[in-house]
């Protein structure tokens, strides 16, 4: 409501957009970008400026603009740049809906998407209890990611874990509030395989990444393999930890 209110003020018009994925998931991360258009179509003799803005974790984005004629491109890693032409007039405010296709040169992804993820996920402040790779002992990650969980502090952990033909990973990531499990893979998540997968489960990432929140009230156990997390030993639990977790 504030932002619509100095939008008003500033004479321009609240404009929003959600950005979602071929499955209907919306697109955390995505950038986008706005520049002002003449009636014909092409760029605006003196638009020099150019907007942008970053959706949040609901795929939303938000900006103010004046009345006009603009072009709004939609990029976000693992996916096609998605541009279209609209129009500001009226009364705000104005939703927009784009949809992203999968790029199809992104085949494979770096493990660096899930570093990325449960960076922002955490947040600046929180402690990163460290990698463990396949092999490795997991016990001082762990004990890092219980002492600042039980202590109320951010904080990350990651754990590779065996894959079939992909580099998988599976993390954890706390912003003192709600504390989250990343599911990382290389080649991607068919959205298909969300219906396999905890409530909740999010495609994020190109599809690399698949984000859910752990359930309320949270209690983080130990694995057999010294690993930490918040989900049971359910099928679907399974099905989102792995078998080697």
């Amino acid at each position: 409501m504030a932002s619509l209110q100095l939008a008003a003020a500033l004479g321009h018009v609240a404009v929003q957009g959600i950005v979602k994925d071929p499955a209907g998931a919306t697109v955390y991360g995505a950038t986008a970008s706005v520049e002002s258009r003449t009636t014909d179509g092409s760029a605006a003799p003196n638009a020099k400026q150019v907007w942008q803005a970053k959706t949040g974790l609901d795929g939303m984005f938000s900006l103010a603009l004046p009345h006009g004629q603009y072009k709004l491109c939609v990029a976000a890693s693992g996916f096609q740049t998605n541009c279209t032409q609209f129009s500001v007039a009226g009364e705000p405010p104005i939703v927009l809906s784009v949809a992203l296709k999968p790029n199809p040169d992104t085949i494979s992804a770096p493990s660096s998407v899930i570093d990325n993820r449960l960076g922002e996920l955490s947040g600046d402040r929180a402690t990163d209890c460290g990698r463990v790779k396949v092999g490795d002992d997991a016990a001082e990650a762990s004990a890092c990611a219980l002492r600042e969980f039980h202590g109320g502090r951010p904080f990350l952990v990651r754990y590779d874990v065996q894959g079939i033909d992909s580099e998988v990973s599976i993390g954890l990531a706390s912003d003192s509030y709600v504390v989250y499990t990343v599911a990382f893979d290389s080649y991607g998540t068919s959205p298909r395989g969300l219906s396999q997968l905890p409530k909740g489960s999010k495609l994020m990432d190109g599809n690399h990444n698949v984000v859910m929140s752990c359930p309320a009230p949270v209690k983080l156990h130990v694995t057999t393999t010294g690993k930490v997390t918040c989900l049971g030993e359910g099928k679907k639990a399974l099905a989102f930890l792995g078998p080697n977790f």
